[in-house]
């Protein structure tokens, strides 16, 4: 894969028209763009058109800014407060794994999708097998393990929707530390195309208000800086239909781990979030 990155060193002198970045951009499958500080120089801006021009999938990091000063209908914008290694990767990695998909995609109108409803199916069962541990947990007297079985299960948990994710063909990356704020980083071509950058998820084996608070909050936080477009909330909950919107603005949803099996089955998730975003936003249509 070819990638052309934009830093606000280039080109900082000769101000020429035609450099061997520019030569360089037609061969690349995305270009990156990494700019510090609240401005960016009129090379850099320049150059950024030239990517969006030629059709190529931009990704801007703004770090220590005040975003990007102008649209490109084609990037994603992350904004950084400084240069974390861990959090670009993060999002790096989101990223990059909407391209290969977008042949993946067209290659499957030709083969047929195909059946993964046996996957689906043993996620159910795992699902169920989970619930049943988490009972049992909870039921062991408070002098035992039971603070390390639930800090077990909350992984097996958090590994089970991962797979999931993975399942359908979006790109879950792990939160870097667990004072990020978030489990996972969801993406795919439809979730950039259709929401403007990742899905950021929480897992929780229980949802109790405060709990929901706390979740929402810290999504909420990421997505004002850019890191994502809209949060869900896993849960371990009995309620096969729980769909709750913890925040209208930006859109953090709580959603039973069942339910998300099923959407992410008929691949129904990206539709069911754009629909609760426009429903927030036009409550009366």
């Amino acid at each position: 894969m070819n990638v052309t990155t934009i830093t606000t060193e280039h080109l900082q002198a000769g101000g020429h028209l035609v450099s061997p970045l520019l030569a360089q951009m037609k061969n690349a499958d995305f270009v990156t763009i990494i700019m510090h500080g609240a401005t960016a120089r009129p090379n850099v801006i320049f150059e950024a058109g030239v990517a969006a021009g030629l059709g190529k999938p931009v990704l801007v990091f703004s770090i220590g800014g005040h975003g990007f000063p102008f649209d490109l209908n084609s990037s994603s914008v992350v904004r950084l407060d400084h240069a974390d290694v861990r959090i670009i990767e993060m999002h790096l990695d989101a990223f990059l794994s909407t391209l290969p998909q977008q042949k993946r995609t067209k290659q499957s109108k030709q083969t047929g999708r195909k059946d993964n409803s046996p996957e689906f199916a043993g996620a159910l069962e795992q699902l169920e097998v989970l619930k049943a541990n988490r009972d049992s947990v909870q039921n062991q007297p408070q002098q035992s393990n039971r603070a390390k079985d639930l800090a077990r299960l909350g992984f097996q948990f958090e590994n089970l929707v991962t797979d999931l994710f993975r399942l359908g063909g979006y790109t879950a990356t792990s939160s870097p530390g667990p004072d990020y704020g978030v489990d996972l980083a969801v993406s795919s071509p439809k979730v950039q195309r259709d929401l403007g950058g990742p899905l950021l998820v929480q897992v929780k084996t229980r949802l109790a208000p405060s709990i929901a608070r706390d979740a929402a909050r810290g999504i909420s936080k990421l997505v004002a800086k850019g890191r994502g477009s809209a949060g869900l909330v896993i849960t371990l909950a009995e309620k096969v239909g729980l769909e709750e919107v913890l925040l209208q603005q930006p859109l953090i949803l709580a959603m039973s781990a069942q339910r998300l099996i099923r959407l992410v089955e008929r691949d129904n998730l990206v539709r069911t979030i754009v629909a609760a975003r426009d429903q927030q936003l036009s409550p009366d249509l």
